[in-house]
């Protein structure tokens, strides 16, 4: 932080060059690799997101391959465990206890 961008010498663009690809309707080369900015993303998968550039340099991925952010019918419960959706629904709807915390965690690349 605090550094002044020099392009082609200490820029995104020049020292990740495979990250700044994925640079959501910015320049990467008018930052650093240790900036604070936030910024949006465009991950391979076409997932549109929000991260800081220093968090994206140290290898945060794409918040919504990484089950941090949700979109309805991409990665949402119903989705991705429609069964598991529907009894959920169907309990809420007889207003009994659900006891079970359910994670999805999945790579959207179709591993």
């Amino acid at each position: 932080a605090g550094q002044i961008v020099l392009a082609g010498f200490n820029d995104l663009a020049t020292l990740k060059p495979n990250l700044a690809k994925e640079a959501y309707k910015w320049d990467p080369t008018t930052t650093t690799i240790s900036s604070d900015r936030i910024e949006k993303w465009k991950c391979p998968l076409g997932h549109i997101y929000t991260a800081g550039v220093k968090e994206r340099t140290k290898g945060n991925q794409c918040s919504v391959c990484a089950g941090k952010q949700i979109i309805v019918g991409v990665n949402d419960l119903a989705t991705v465990e429609p069964d598991i959706a529907k009894e959920a629904f169907e309990l809420a709807a007889q207003k009994l206890p659900i006891k079970t915390k359910f994670v999805v965690r999945r790579d959207y690349a179709g591993n």
